[in-house]
């Protein structure tokens, strides 16, 4: 990303300090800035987006950092001219830029293949072969302007890196390595968290989809990029854009996902039903309903997938006569509770306790292995399992 620390003189009465910005121009660099960096804002995201779609196209990452008037002093010292590269007049008459793409295409090719054995061509030709394989590049110059401060003028080298400072400017062969380096501590990163998720999803049978979220727009090129296992990808319900990182993004990512995971549910929900009512409809033998069906299958642990309604109501009520000393007790809808006669006396009982038994249910279903499902009644075949019973189940393998 190229870019120049601009300071802005602050005005106003306030203003003691200056701003100082961070100033791009550069299309590629822009681009760059938006994909690795970004905002955390919806708003300065927007904005950026917009900037980039009405830049120019051109860009100076790539621009050859030598005139086309230097360039021909130098192709003159091998005892060529512009008619060995007839297209590129315009670049020699320094009426345009080339970039490395053309330089190492059109300019190298040539130079290397014309012969000259003196010191000088020597010289050049290496020169140009060393351009060739460097990261420099040529940055715009908006604005000079002269200062007039008394001082020392220094040029210091760093013999390594081969990189020097001239009047204050560092120029150097780093950014495309720096590029680099980012780019694969990026890629290793997201690996990592691939792999961790990866291994902590790994055969969860209670997993019902997984949400990313976080600032910024590293969370698509993770989610776009092969990080996570094929498995446990496809349970991805969506990507939430936060403003925030750490816990309070986390918060916030909970936050927003009601509608996703709402549509993630209702998604669910529907192919349960659609295959349970399949089964049903063309007589397998692998769907039954009604709880004491429902019990009988549990209990021979043939339950591959119980069905519950949310508005499932069947209790375990205790009865007991106010005249004499029956007792009894049946499991049966909450609203069949009241209307009971004594067997003894034909007098009417009295309801002394009520106790829901789904939690039972759900408990022989854990223990011979059933996943258990809760089914809302939102939906029309939802509303179905309701008026059947609340209750259903998809066996394991047809009952003999």
């Amino acid at each position: 990303i190229i870019s120049s620390l601009k300071t802005v003189k602050m005005k106003g009465s306030f203003a003691k300090k200056d701003r100082y910005c961070l100033v791009i121009t550069d299309y590629s660099s822009k681009k760059s800035f938006y994909r690795k960096i970004g905002f955390s804002s919806k708003k300065k995201t927007s904005k950026l987006e917009d900037i980039i779609k009405r830049s120019s196209k051109t860009t100076w990452n790539d621009q050859l950092p030598i005139s086309g008037r230097h360039m021909l002093k130098l192709i003159r010292q091998l005892g060529m001219t512009t008619d060995h590269f007839p297209e590129l007049r315009m670049y020699f008459a320094g009426r345009r830029r080339i970039s490395y793409d053309v330089f190492r295409r059109i300019i190298l090719p040539r130079v290397n293949g014309h012969s000259n054995e003196t010191k000088v061509g020597v010289d050049v030709t290496s020169f140009l072969n060393k351009i060739s394989k460097s990261d420099i590049i040529a940055a715009r110059t908006v604005s000079i302007e002269e200062v007039q401060k008394p001082g020392d003028f220094y040029d210091m080298e760093v013999p390594l890196y081969r990189n020097f400072i001239a009047n204050s400017f560092l120029l150097h062969n780093s950014q495309a390595r720096y590029a680099r380096i980012r780019e694969g501590l990026l890629n290793d990163f997201m690996k990592k968290v691939g792999d961790t998720a990866s291994a902590q999803f790994k055969g969860l049978k209670e997993l019902v989809g997984i949400i990313i979220g976080g600032p910024g727009p590293i969370k698509e090129e993770f989610y776009n990029g092969e990080f996570l296992t094929y498995d446990i990808k496809k349970k991805v319900l969506g990507v939430i854009d936060t403003s925030y990182s750490g816990i309070p993004g986390l918060n916030e990512t909970v936050e927003r996902s009601d509608e996703l995971l709402k549509e993630a549910s209702v998604t669910r929900e529907r192919k349960l039903l659609e295959r349970f009512f399949g089964e049903f409809a063309k007589d397998s033998g692998l769907a039954i309903y009604g709880l004491h069906e429902v019990i009988e299958a549990l209990k021979a642990g043939n339950v591959d997938i119980l069905l519950i309604s949310e508005e499932f109501d069947w209790v375990r009520a205790s009865f007991e006569c106010p005249k004499c000393d029956f007792k009894k007790e049946e499991v049966l809808r909450s609203e069949d509770t009241k209307g009971h006669t004594c067997d003894k006396c034909n007098s009417d009982l009295n309801v002394t306790g009520e106790n829901d038994i789904t939690e039972e249910i759900v408990k022989m279903a854990e223990e011979t292995g059933a996943t258990v499902e809760y089914i809302s009644t939102d939906t029309a075949k939802g509303e179905q399992l309701k008026e059947i019973g609340g209750i259903a189940g998809i066996l394991r393998f047809k009952a003999a």
